[in-house]
């Protein structure tokens, strides 16, 4: 289990209490300390700028990631159109405005959240991954100062960037 405790005061979690919040997880950490990735709980953690680094967003893997609540909403690992459903239906009983991306995923800018979606994958005999017809949702939530545009935010795009896959280039 995850314990986001601080969450409240982003910013101000280091990476020391990030580790300690996610059980003592190892970490993949990115050249320059902008992300840490802590693999086998599907969470990554992304750290400001400046000389003493402090958690402003947190990303939740499709898969993998720990179940995440709101509102009595699992936003994590569901089929996309029950989710956005679901939030859409959350947001109207608590006066939120949801919008949607320029991508098409939802974004709540109020609870820091932008939803997206991935590919599910399953382990087949013999250890490989193969990929599955679904597709599952993820989530990003930022502190409050990135919210309106997570994904334009320095953190996230260099952690989307350090994360695409290098071309293949097939058979030589």
């Amino acid at each position: 289990m995850i314990r986001w405790w601080g969450w409240g005061r982003c910013g101000s979690m280091s990476p020391d209490r990030v580790a300690d919040a996610v059980g003592g997880a190892v970490a993949e950490r990115s050249r320059g300390g902008v992300w840490e990735e802590y693999g086998e709980t599907g969470v990554t953690a992304l750290y400001g700028p400046g000389p003493r680094p402090g958690l402003v967003t947190v990303a939740v893997a499709a898969q993998g990631g720990p179940p995440v609540r709101l509102g009595g909403v699992e936003l994590v690992g569901r089929v996309p159109s029950e989710v956005y459903a679901d939030l859409h239906g959350l947001a109207r009983r608590e006066a939120v405005t949801v919008r949607v991306s320029r991508g098409g995923d939802p974004r709540a800018t109020v609870w820091g959240l932008s939803l997206g979606a991935g590919q599910e994958w399953e382990v087949m005999p013999g250890g490989y991954r193969q990929r599955t017809d679904r597709v599952l949702t993820n989530a990003l939530f930022t502190a409050p100062g990135l919210a309106a545009d997570p994904c334009g935010a320095e953190p996230v795009r260099r952690w989307r960037q350090d994360r695409r896959p290098e071309p293949d280039t097939g058979a030589g």
